[in-house]
């Protein structure tokens, strides 16, 4: 067994635990994401781990974001990921959500040209539609407009201004993602005066839950 292999064992099985969704069908998918940013990694850098394991840790954690917008029995058709980065959420999501209409918004060229490449290998070209701008930029140009059914932006923004920047692309109907450190009074706080509709732990050691807001 590969290490890629093992790797996505592994989240098959936290998966179970936590009762976060999974499919047998994923699993090609997520391979081949796996080893593409693996060797993507080598040219440039993609994600603090571009390991197999520090991928999945990752996409487990966007698919805590799956798993809320289950819970409160919502299917994204638009979802916008901002500040994409390696593109692994944009990923799953379009793994999670055949359905779905993924913008990855990146404003760094080497990262938005390996979103684009990772798309094409795990053939999810087609609903994944980067775009290489700030989320400004992106809005001004017409490339990522209001309607948007779910808006994801991990690290990028404190909270509070990624709720604002959010709430446009939203509007009344969408959500917002928002992830949430353990011990994080600040965003707590802030969350304490949002419409939270769900909330997920994400499993493993890095102390993370996902939160679903209405904008």
């Amino acid at each position: 067994m590969t290490a890629t292999e093992a790797a996505v064992d592994h989240l098959a099985g936290l998966c179970g635990a936590a009762g976060l969704p999974w499919s047998p069908q994923w699993r090609d998918p997520l391979r081949t994401l796996c080893d593409a940013v693996a060797v993507g990694s080598a040219a440039t850098n993609l994600v603090g781990d571009p390991s197999a394991a520090g991928v999945c840790a990752h996409v487990v954690e966007a698919l805590a974001a799956v798993a809320c917008a289950r819970a409160i029995g919502r299917e994204p058709r638009l979802v916008a990921d901002v500040g994409a980065g390696a593109g692994v959420a944009a990923l799953t999501y379009a793994i999670a959500w055949p359905r779905a209409r993924i913008v990855a918004v990146e404003p760094r060229r080497l990262r938005a040209a390996f979103v684009r490449s990772a798309a094409g290998a795990c053939g999810l070209a087609e609903r994944v539609i980067v775009v290489q701008r700030s989320l400004a930029a992106a809005v001004a140009a017409g490339d990522l407009v209001a309607g948007v059914d779910l808006a994801d932006a991990r690290a990028v923004w404190p909270p509070a201004e990624w709720l604002a920047r959010a709430a446009p692309l939203v509007g009344s109907a969408g959500l917002v993602c928002v992830h949430v450190r353990a011990g994080d009074a600040a965003t707590d706080a802030e969350l304490a005066r949002r419409h939270v509709l769900a909330r997920q732990a994400v499993p493993g050691p890095r102390d993370y839950a996902v939160v679903l807001v209405r904008a």
